[in-house]
């Protein structure tokens, strides 16, 4: 047997035969399966982007009708805190006030015993005058 024979001869085989019959009847089943099936994943894949895409709407939705209470609540939080400022700053002037007029007071007190010291002294360096 030569080549050529023995190539023919394996080309005629019933079973190479049969194998090759059956493969061009199966492809186009094979394929016509594959695109079914990939139509079905990708349509899957779209329904689960528009189910996102819809959450993602309500969440915008819910997010915008809640943002005039937030603007709200804000404001009243500026508010608040621009008048706890205010009171901040008048009860500390209030308190330098007063620490001021109690320093004023001290001094006050610091003259009128220094007074009474030297009136004291000059009252006791008279008796001692006297006494000698």
């Amino acid at each position: 047997m030569n080549a050529n024979t023995a190539k023919e001869v394996f080309l005629e085989s019933a079973w190479v035969l049969v194998l090759s019959r059956s493969a061009m009847l199966a492809m186009p089943i094979l394929l016509a399966l594959v695109v079914f099936f990939g139509r079905f994943w990708i349509e899957s894949q779209f329904e689960a982007q528009a189910a996102i895409s819809t959450q993602l709407r309500s969440d915008v939705n819910q997010l915008s009708n809640e943002m005039p209470d937030l603007k709200e609540r804000t404001k009243v939080l500026e508010t608040n805190q621009d008048r706890g400022r205010q009171e901040q700053q008048e009860f500390q002037q209030i308190m330098r006030e007063q620490m001021g007029q109690v320093i004023n007071q001290q001094q006050s007190l610091a003259q009128q015993i220094a007074a009474l010291t030297a009136m004291i002294q000059a009252q006791q360096r008279e008796l001692d005058k006297r006494f000698r």
